[in-house]
């Protein structure tokens, strides 16, 4: 219940409708949310980042594959932040090269 002289303004209630409409489509992405975190198996190479190991390189597409996903749910109506954003296209720009091999 709202309190007296506090009315729900046109920006409240079309905050609350997106709300719930993100939440709408997380609840329809479900499946595939839950078929990324049981495919996540990556307490290794994150315990392998953290010790400078290159074998972190193999994080890359999960993280692609994840983002994308964060992406279609947000759509238009929700765009992931900028930092966010920036963060992931930083960390996944770049492939390994060894650099034991010459040449």
């Amino acid at each position: 219940m709202l309190d007296a002289g506090i009315t729900p303004s046109d920006s409240w209630v079309k905050e609350l409708s997106r709300a719930n409409d993100l939440l709408g489509r997380i609840k329809a992405n479900l499946p595939l949310l839950e078929e990324r975190l049981a495919t996540a198996d990556d307490e290794d190479r994150i315990y392998r980042f953290y010790h400078q190991s290159f074998k972190v390189f193999s994080l890359q597409h999960n993280i692609k594959t994840a983002f994308q996903l964060i992406e279609e749910i947000g759509g238009r109506e929700d765009p992931v932040d900028s930092w966010y954003c920036q963060i992931v296209k930083e960390g996944t720009a770049h492939g390994f090269r060894d650099p034991t091999r010459i040449g």
